[in-house]
């Protein structure tokens, strides 16, 4: 889609140089008669200097002393009125039109200062005459002008937004001691010397490089000086970078699919990790502390993780000397608290840094953005993290309750935070036990002790990014290999549940037959105890039975449990003892158990 053109008035050259000129030729129309005589002032002096006799001849001091006298002759009154009421007008022109340039420059760009206003006013003079620097519009680390003003050295002004910054480089040649802020003492010392040698032996000296002067600039508004260029941009919020498809290996060689994320920031402080010896005063035994939020307790200790073996060794060695000093931090965070009412702080070195010095590709040596560098760092630990773990051991199949691959993901997001920006604090029990995992997190039970900033190097701590969190997401294998898996899953579970069936159908039956014992003693100890009883008469003796096994055999429970040896043995007893009006009719159907009382219905 092409863009509207422009309208003519609203052109910034129409009203630079336009209206100047208008002025101008207004000028020129009521001041002619004076121009007119400006004009032969001017031109009569060029004629009798250098066209009415050759200009070496104004060498001889007579012919010079006739042309001072001609030039004296030629100047009338007149001309000296016209040259004068022209110069004063010019100057009092120029006067006038400075002044309004002035007033204008507060409005024009957002000073506040006295110095600020001057500076302005400079650069619109610059621009008057085309000889301004780079004018830019930093926003949401976007530099929006023009390609070819961004190329520009001499001074200039840019516009930063709240959540921008910018970094500018200065060329500074190598004269005399002018000292190297990338140069040590040591290596400064160590150049002199070579530097002499080559001049004493005649050797040609190499042409040395202007070393340069890197600075950063917060939001607001930044006037460039003579010498420097724009170098880049950097937005203060927090990125989010996504890399999809990222293969990786397991222990057992399965390969996997995930799509690894990183939150990041060049402004936030960093977050605080609470760390703790488990074990012994060890390096080996630091353990970083995960906290949960639990609605009963508060806060308790979800899980402890092994460190970074270099921050783990260089914690455990500030612990053994009991260095527990902020040392310059605090100063440095007082420098930049008159920057905290920002919605974004700024820090010139973390935006320096993580802008100037980045690393390059080996193949093309093509510099690798800073927003790059969190990704390929989560990339790289995500594919050392996965490939310590089969994919069964992260998955648990077997187990419904833990589930390993959440503890996993904790301990990679810890890993690439480690790597950036972040502060450490030794966490001691009062009691002297060591903390455990599920232990209640109370600071009163605890003693706290701050670590200083770490000194090892880390790829993203060197440049000032702050990793906010770091994740991956599902792990997926080749549809075959997830097909094989669910079909040896689904195996397993079916011999399990198996298995636990026949568990259950075993248990089943023992319950059954201790059921039965426990029925056939019952009836048994029944009968026992009316044959050992005080003798009865015979007719007593058999009611006595009779009642005995009609007990026996009317509780529908029991009798569901004897055997049916059992039944029938007491369905005998049951037809020697009734009298033969009471004897069921021959050629019934029933069962033993439906004709004995209390059958089943």
């Amino acid at each position: 889609m092409m863009e509207a053109p422009i309208p003519f008035y609203r052109r910034p050259g129409v009203w630079v140089y336009g209206l100047p000129m208008v002025t101008f030729l207004a000028f020129a129309a009521v001041f002619w008669g004076e121009v007119s005589l400006a004009w032969q002032w001017f031109f009569g002096r060029l004629r009798i200097i250098f066209f009415d006799q050759p200009v070496f001849l104004l060498l001889n001091a007579q012919i010079r002393a006739n042309v001072f006298e001609r030039l004296a002759l030629f100047t009338t009154e007149e001309m000296k009125r016209a040259l004068g009421v022209l110069a004063g007008n010019y100057f009092v022109g120029f006067f006038t039109y400075s002044v309004i340039l002035f007033w204008m420059a507060q409005f024009v760009l957002p000073v506040r200062q006295m110095n600020e206003r001057l500076k302005a006013f400079g650069r619109l003079w610059l621009y008057l005459f085309r000889a301004h620097g780079p004018t830019i519009f930093v926003n949401e680390g976007v530099i929006k002008s023009d390609k070819t003003e961004t190329k520009k050295s001499q001074p200039g002004v840019a516009l930063v937004d709240l959540s921008s910054a910018l970094v500018l480089e200065k060329s500074i040649p190598r004269k005399g001691r002018v000292s190297d802020p990338n140069l040590d003492d040591d290596d400064e010392q160590q150049e002199q010397p070579r530097s002499r040698r080559l001049r004493f032996f005649g050797k040609k000296k190499q042409k040395e490089q202007p070393w340069l002067e890197i600075k950063s600039y917060g939001p607001g508004l930044v006037f460039t000086e003579y010498g420097q260029k724009i170098h880049g941009a950097v937005d203060l919020r927090r990125q989010v970078r996504v890399a999809p498809k990222i293969d990786a290996y397991t222990r057992d060689g399965i390969k996997v699919e995930s799509t690894v994320y990183t939150i990041f920031s060049l402004s936030e402080e960093p977050e605080t990790i609470n760390v703790t010896y488990v074990g012994g005063l060890d390096c080996s035994n630091l353990r970083a502390v995960i906290l949960e939020k639990n609605d009963k307790t508060g806060e308790k200790v979800a899980a402890l993780y092994r460190l970074n073996p270099a921050d783990a060794e260089e914690i455990h060695s500030i612990y053994e000397t009991k260095e527990f000093h902020l040392g310059t931090e605090g100063q440095k965070e007082a420098n930049h608290q008159a920057f905290f009412s920002l919605p974004f702080p700024f820090h010139e070195e973390r935006v320096t840094q993580a802008v100037y010095y980045l690393p390059h590709l080996s193949k093309d040596q093509v510099p690798v953005h800073w927003t790059d560098l969190p990704n390929m760092a989560a990339i790289e630990t995500f594919r050392n993290t996965i490939a310590l773990y089969s994919y069964d051991h992260m998955h648990a199949p077997d187990d419904r309750e833990d589930y390993p691959l959440k503890q996993i993901k904790q301990e990679f997001s810890l890993k690439v935070c480690s790597q950036g920006l972040i502060k450490y604090q030794m966490a001691t029990r009062r009691d002297g036990l060591p903390i455990s995992v599920e232990d209640v997190w109370v600071k009163d039970d605890l003693i706290f002790k701050p670590i200083p900033k770490l000194t090892n190097h880390q790829m993203l701590r060197d440049r000032g990014i702050k990793v906010v969190a770091a994740g991956f997401s599902e792990l997926k294998p080749p549809e075959a290999v997830r097909k094989e898996l669910m079909d040896t899953w689904q195996a397993r579970w079916e011999r399990e549940i198996n298995s636990l069936l026949a568990k259950h159908d075993l248990e089943a039956a023992r319950i059954r037959n201790r059921a039965r014992v426990r029925a056939q003693q019952g009836a048994s100890f029944v009968l026992s105890d009316v044959f050992t009883d005080v003798p009865f008469s015979e007719e007593a003796l058999t009611v006595r039975v009779f009642q005995a096994l009609e007990s026996a055999v009317t509780d529908l429970g029991e009798s569901r449990l004897l055997p049916h040896d059992t039944i029938d043995m007491l369905y005998n007893l049951y037809q020697w003892m009734i009298t033969e009006e009471e004897k069921p009719k021959t050629g019934s159907t029933l069962s033993p158990e439906e004709n004995m009382p209390g059958g089943v219905e």
